[in-house]
């Protein structure tokens, strides 16, 4: 019995080496996680955002909430990337004009 553990436990150690455990997150949790922590703090939601900055949905949903909430968050500075992108420079948005002089 002992043995039978012994080699079941590293053949579970043999197919993480292999094979390495990645979790999985899918988009819609992304974006439920963004919301989550943009209600909670948006600092807390930016720094998410910083933590990974290759997941497009959660950059896509980050974008979407200070856009939409801009009065509110225009005086944190994490929340700058997320509004003064180069496309609301070259159309000139009208969420430029929202920023403090």
């Amino acid at each position: 019995m002992l043995c039978q553990h012994e080699a079941e436990r590293l053949d579970v150690w043999a197919i993480e080496i292999i094979t390495p455990w990645k979790p999985k997150i899918n988009p819609k949790k992304w974006i439920e996680h963004a919301r989550t922590t943009f209600v909670v703090d948006p600092r807390i939601a930016f720094s998410l955002g910083a933590r990974f900055p290759t997941n497009s949905p959660l950059k896509m949903e980050l974008t979407h909430l200070v856009q939409a909430d801009i009065l509110e968050i225009r005086t944190i500075p994490e929340a700058l990337p997320y509004f003064v992108t180069p496309k609301a420079v070259d159309e000139d948005s009208p969420l430029l004009q929202q920023l403090t002089h």
